[in-house]
């Protein structure tokens, strides 16, 4: 029997890896986004100079590379979409230092979907503090990821218990 596509919200270690360097120092990690963005260089190439200032271990962007570019993935505009929703998401970011000296860049932050359909989109979400991310993932999944430590939850029609989609184990809400 097949089972039931689940949609899920969740980071891998990856996402919570690059929300740590914003929040590190949100007006720098700012700066630095839009100068790599604004170079030719496809997001590969983005991703590698990101991973030397972030001292990012260089050996995860193999997955990007072969699941991403080379994968799942593949057939989508993954390089045009990525780049267009991080250069629009950092201008949001940094609209309020724009608005005055002392004001400070609104934190980024990016959350996984799948399970929401067959098309690779990035929402972006502009509040108060932060600019939000919601890379769409036309993947299929039955669990978010078990490295991360981040953990998202779930109520269901038809289970209203929380029920953890994704992060390592650890105290589950009562």
């Amino acid at each position: 029997m097949e089972q039931a596509t689940q949609r899920i919200i969740y980071k891998n270690t990856s996402i919570e890896f690059l929300d740590d360097f914003y929040r590190k120092g949100v007006d720098a990690a700012v700066d630095f986004g839009q100068g790599v963005l604004s170079s030719s260089a496809d997001v590969l190439s983005v991703a590698n100079d990101w991973a030397d200032e972030s001292r990012y271990d260089k050996r995860e962007l193999d997955g990007f590379r072969s699941e991403w570019l080379g994968g799942a993935l593949a057939g989508h505009d993954v390089d045009g979409v990525v780049r267009s929703a991080y250069v629009q998401a950092l201008e949001l970011a940094n609209a309020p230092r724009l608005e005055g000296p002392s004001a400070a860049a609104k934190l980024v932050e990016t959350f996984w979907l799948t399970g929401f359909g067959d098309a690779f989109e990035i929402h972006v979400h502009d509040g108060p503090d932060r600019v939000t991310m919601f890379m769409v993932l036309p993947l299929d999944r039955s669990y978010g990821s078990s490295r991360a430590l981040t953990r998202s939850y779930v109520v269901r029609e038809g289970d209203t218990s929380l029920t953890r989609t994704s992060g390592a184990p650890g105290p589950e809400a009562g």
